[in-house]
């Protein structure tokens, strides 16, 4: 018995260092918790001597019996003939074939917002089942959340279930992209994880969202595969993560991306005015379909275009069946006659060219008063200043994310954000499409007024983004703030507006002009201008640079260079 091949008897009991990632006592069979070596001794006795404890233990644990009986001859060909339930299962999902399933990010949704990945079971029968690992998100109370998924835990469900209805959620419902890496397993690999997921069915497995979620759960089953993926228990595991860990091995022969219908309607109509995109959406409520016009690629686009506003009509019941199928025919046959091309959505948007879901960053910055060190960790996920055209969206997350800052060999902490998150998604005259942010935060230092400051706010704002080509995108948002110093509580008022330019060497300029009323309960106004440049080096760092000015009354005191390096990991 090689180093390696034990690898994979640990991995399939789930056990990494001194934890077991499945709480279920009876997850091991024969021994204590904390020990492989005798686990799989047991087992083997099981397996070559006593008939009716070996049956038992081939239904319970299929996947070690299967492992056990390629790897020790002695014990011969195992047969699950006897087991009835598990044949059930076997013949109900038929595998011929896994794949890994990433589903974007939902920032909406706080089960979500760092997307989702789970294992899909494809037959050749056609007949595809989801492998999903998830907890309940019962409560808007965002600190209860937090607390109970990263401290106490909570109770993970493993669910196999129709593949549709996930597509359907995903894809139509949340209106998220799908990718699909396809897995180029052998059928002895394929079969050895379809029987593991049977034995992970009804078993308890907390739910950590930093620890143990669906994308740890996902990377420990292909683990069995090549235990060299699985990840110390220790580690803070994304859905991003694993597709990215999983795409560097040898597991992935190709990928697939079904794209949602808000994603085809902003990337094929992006070179349309919105004054033409309401003229397709009359003429094709009325039955009738435009003419393509311009070049073999803008002709292509605009059917494409067509086609997805066609199926979206049909789908907010705007246009009968009988319609969207002759309005469907007549496009593709304009498209058909005018190009010869074909849309390649292969590297847009793509998952692995995302930067990384942690970062560290350290700024000096510099005014008339004192300068000092900012430094910043953001364990999940990522700013509106990073680089995100492979994200869905402009968007930023921050979840347990301090900023302490250095001066004067003083530390102190400049903010701590529970909870944050903003996203700018263009507005489409089909799909509508609001933009915003909302924040829960503490605030213990003034770096404008250089004071300390003990302040709990949550603030957010809604409003709108457009981008009138694809380098450069610009919003506006109305907001307010509730804040409280323990002594008194108040309200503020922000009025903000902004973009976003991608130029050339990687650079990402970021304008921000915001207009806040009542701040620090002053019953007057103040003007904040935030202009930024985050230059990406390679897919592990960033340099930054740029001024922040506050306080149009007092300009001289209140102008602050920065320059900083960030690294994501």
């Amino acid at each position: 018995m090689t180093e390696s091949d034990l690898a994979v008897f640990r991995a399939l009991l789930h056990k990494k260092e001194s934890t077991i990632a499945v709480q279920d006592e009876t997850f091991f069979a024969f021994s204590r918790r904390d020990n492989v070596e005798v686990e799989l001794r047991s087992s083997l006795k099981v397996m070559l001597d006593d008939k009716k404890e070996k049956d038992a233990f081939v239904c319970t644990f299929p996947a070690r019996a299967l492992w056990i009986s390629k790897h020790y001859s002695e014990v011969g060909q195992v047969s699950f003939d006897h087991c009835d339930d598990l044949k059930h299962y076997l013949k109900s999902v038929n595998t011929d074939s896994i794949s890994l399933v990433y589903a974007s990010e939902n920032l909406v949704s706080p089960s979500s917002f760092m997307g989702h990945s789970f294992l899909k079971l494809n037959s050749k029968s056609g007949r595809e089942h989801a492998v999903s690992y998830f907890t309940d998100v019962d409560s808007i109370n965002v600190p209860k959340l937090l607390f109970e998924s990263i401290v106490t835990g909570k109770q993970g469900h493993f669910v196999v279930s129709p593949y549709s209805e996930s597509e359907q959620f995903y894809g139509k419902v949340e209106s998220r992209n799908i990718y699909e890496y396809h897995l180029g397993l052998s059928e002895y690999e394929v079969k050895l994880i379809t029987l593991h997921l049977w034995e992970l069915k009804n078993r308890r497995i907390d739910y950590f969202f930093h620890t143990h979620n669906c994308a740890t759960i996902t990377l420990d089953i292909l683990g069995i595969i090549e235990p060299n993926m699985i990840q110390s228990q220790s580690s803070w595991l994304t859905p991003l993560d694993v597709v990215k860990v999983v795409n560097q091995s040898r597991l992935v022969s190709r990928s697939t991306i079904t794209p949602s219908l808000n994603w085809q309607l902003r990337a094929y109509g992006k070179n349309l005015s919105s004054g033409k995109k309401r003229q397709f959406n009359r003429q094709l409520i009325s039955g009738q379909v435009p003419r393509l016009n311009g070049t073999e690629a803008d002709m292509l686009l605009t059917g494409q275009y067509l086609l997805a506003l066609n199926q979206y009509l049909f789908d907010q019941k705007k246009i009968t069946k009988e319609l969207w199928q002759l309005n469907n025919r007549k496009i593709s046959n304009l498209i058909d006659s005018v190009s010869s091309l074909e849309i390649d959505v292969g590297n847009f948007k793509n998952p692995l060219n995302r930067l990384g879901d942690s970062q560290l960053s350290f700024s000096l910055f510099m005014n008339n008063q004192s300068p000092y060190l900012s430094i910043k960790a953001i364990p999940a996920s990522h700013l509106v200043s990073d680089d995100n055209r492979h994200a869905f969206s402009e968007s930023s997350l921050q979840l347990i994310s301090p900023k302490i800052i250095i001066s004067d060999d003083k530390v102190k902490l400049d903010e701590f954000t529970l909870y944050g998150i903003s996203q700018y998604i263009p507005y489409e005259p089909a799909v509508n499409g609001l933009s915003g942010y909302f924040s829960m935060a503490y605030s213990g230092f003034n770096a404008h007024s250089f004071k300390n400051e003990s302040k709990i706010f949550v603030d957010g704002g809604i409003g709108f983004s457009f981008q009138p080509m694809a380098a450069l995108q610009y919003y506006g948002t109305l907001g307010g703030a509730l804040v409280t110093d323990a002594r008194k509580l108040w309200l503020e008022s922000k009025l903000e507006a902004g973009l976003f330019a991608y130029l050339r060497g990687n650079n990402k300029l970021n304008l921000s002009v915001k207009w806040v009323f009542n701040e620090n309960n002053q019953h007057q106004g103040s003007v904040k201008i935030e202009l930024g440049n985050t230059f990406t080096i390679d897919a592990d760092q960033a340099m930054l640079f740029g001024v922040n000015y506050s306080d149009w009354h007092e300009p001289t005191s209140n102008l602050t260079l920065f320059v900083g390096y960030k690294l994501y990991f």
